[in-house]
């Protein structure tokens, strides 16, 4: 659906805001990938990088989560090799 709103709009021009679950999503049609074939405009194509970096933010939110809570419960002692 999104692809089709995509093609559908003319170079540079926004469609209305629509809401994807908890998300309200809009589509702008970007001049310079606006080309037939333009891999940038084809959503499959696109959908594997998205994809990607979404997983690799999710993975990086999730060790700050845990390098955190090892942080909170962590003690620290000085032993006689640090003095």
């Amino acid at each position: 659906a999104w692809g089709e709103t995509l093609r559908a709009l003319a170079p540079g021009a926004r469609s209305a805001a629509r809401r994807n679950g908890e998300t309200l999503v809009l589509v702008q049609r970007d001049v310079e990938t606006a080309g037939a074939g333009a891999h940038e405009t084809d959503f499959a194509g696109a959908r594997p990088r998205l994809e990607a970096q979404i997983r690799g933010a999710r993975r990086s939110a999730a060790l700050q989560a845990l390098l955190a809570r090892l942080r909170s419960t962590a003690r620290i002692e000085r032993t006689e090799a640090a003095r």
